[in-house]
């Protein structure tokens, strides 16, 4: 009868501490980086060269990428740089601005984009721009150019789709294509609620086999 009781307590401990921890596992959120929208498609294009090259990034000239965000947290921003020239020399500012007011900054150098040069794939450069913070309305990305080479080139790379979620303001090229991009938010998710609803749903079983021995044994 001791051991009975005794084991029941165990029991009762176990689910409920299980139970606490499936509440906990619902109300405890972590924040995961999700590619929320994207325009990545270069299928049509035959080789790297034929892919659209928009604008440019100079010393004097400054590429605007605009765009709005309402009820999501911004992480960062994958763009595809188009680079070429055999100096290495020089930086990007990346800066993001919302509501007019700068809140992140990122600097790249241009020997990073020549790193990411491969003649069978274009690979994206992540600028890591959030704040963590939900901030609804209008942002611009400003990226400008700090001690590049004249002999250097560095563009961004495009595509022709039927809408896109950033607008490259001054890329000065045809106005039926855009750059490619991945933006980048983080998403709240419960990752630990369904291991806790598995393990309640098993200690709940357990207990329940345990107490059915029980009673036969009190019937014997």
């Amino acid at each position: 009868m001791f051991m009975g009781k005794k084991r029941k307590a165990v029991m009762l401990g176990v689910n409920v501490f299980l139970v606490l921890a499936l509440l906990w596992s619902v109300v405890f959120t972590v924040d995961r980086k999700n590619a929320a929208y994207t325009n990545t498609d270069i299928e049509r294009y035959k080789s790297l060269n034929t892919i659209p090259k928009l604008g440019a990034v100079t010393n004097s000239r400054t590429a605007e990428i605009q765009f709005s965000l309402y009820d999501e947290k911004l992480y960062g921003i994958a763009l595809f740089f188009y680079v070429s020239g055999e100096n290495t020399d020089g930086e990007l500012v990346c800066s993001l601005k919302h509501d007019g007011e700068t809140i992140s900054e990122q600097t790249v150098a241009v020997k990073e984009l020549f790193a990411l040069v491969n003649k069978n794939e274009i690979k994206p450069k992540e600028l890591i721009l959030g704040n963590g913070e939900v901030c609804n309305g209008d942002y611009t990305l400003e990226i400008k150019g700090s001690g590049i080479s004249s002999q250097t080139r560095i563009s961004l790379y495009g595509n022709k789709a039927d809408e896109y979620f950033l607008d490259y303001t001054n890329a000065n090229y045809q106005n039926y294509n855009g750059i490619l991009y991945i933006v980048e938010t983080l998403d709240p998710e419960r990752p630990y609620v369904w291991a806790c609803a598995f393990l309640l749903a098993m200690s709940f079983v357990f207990s329940l086999i345990i107490c059915m021995n029980e009673r036969e044994k009190e019937h014997e």
